[in-house]
């Protein structure tokens, strides 16, 4: 059994990691998401126009996950594609989806590696 300084300054630090937490969050709600990550959307937005997609499937890692509606937004309000949200699970960019029966157009990996853009037609 712990003692109650142990129980106590266990209680401080989870509290202390709670309210920075808490902080950090509320301070990101305030920033644009781009200002905090790097997901280079005016490429994908520019390779939409492109192909000239329909519909098209984005694919994001659990800490991007929450801001899946604002990202599928962005791109949908510049493009006027239909933007579907990968919910699955996203091991990393060779983790593709089977998507075949929906007729996507287009599907883009957002992750933490940086991967160049392959040369297109």
């Amino acid at each position: 059994m712990l003692s109650p300084i142990l129980k106590a300054s266990s209680v401080i630090v989870r509290s202390t990691f709670l309210i920075k937490t808490t902080f950090l969050l509320s301070f990101m709600e305030n920033l644009e998401l781009e200002e905090v990550y790097d997901l280079e959307l005016e490429k994908v937005i520019e390779i939409i126009k492109k192909f000239r997609a329909k519909k098209v499937v984005i694919q994001l890692p659990d800490g991007l996950k929450p801001y899946a509606t604002q990202i599928a937004k962005k791109i949908q309000n510049s493009t006027g594609c239909n933007v579907l949200i990968w919910g699955g699970s996203c091991y990393g960019p060779c983790d593709i989806p089977e998507l075949g029966e929906l007729e996507i157009d287009l599907l883009f990996h957002f992750g933490h590696p940086k991967m160049e853009f392959k040369k297109l037609k």
